[in-house]
């Protein structure tokens, strides 16, 4: 469904090593910006990350794009990124963080639909 040839390499050996590279590098990047690296609790970031994705779930309420536009914006784009990597099965997401956090937005149904019509508003070719 979806081609990750843009971010790891398709030969199985060489697969692994690049997908733990990619997250070590996401890693890195996160602790930068958090300031306390030893202060970090999966389970309050697991707390803030459902949080999040209620009040984005309250925002985008029945609508079919963010902020009642009649077309998807900036920020349909900038959940997307998320709401897309958080369900996508083939990137790789292991552990019960990432199956909470999964199991989060899968329940709220209305960020299901725009990351679906999202999809396929951007890539019908692919549907």
């Amino acid at each position: 469904m979806y081609d990750y040839g843009f971010y790891l390499p398709p030969s199985p050996i060489l697969h692994l090593p690049a997908l733990h590279a990619l997250r070590d590098a996401a890693t890195a990047e996160i602790l930068k910006t958090t300031r306390c690296h030893a202060n970090i609790s999966p389970p309050q970031l697991l707390a803030d990350a459902t949080d999040a994705l209620r009040a984005l779930s309250t925002l985008l309420a029945g609508d079919e794009w963010f902020f009642g536009r009649p077309d998807p914006g900036l920020f349909d784009a900038e959940v997307f990124a998320y709401t897309w990597l958080i369900l996508d099965q083939g990137f790789g997401w292991a552990g019960d963080f990432a199956l909470a956090l999964e199991g989060c937005l899968a329940g709220l149904e209305n960020l299901v639909s725009h990351r679906r019509r999202l999809y396929e508003r951007c890539w019908p070719e692919a549907v």
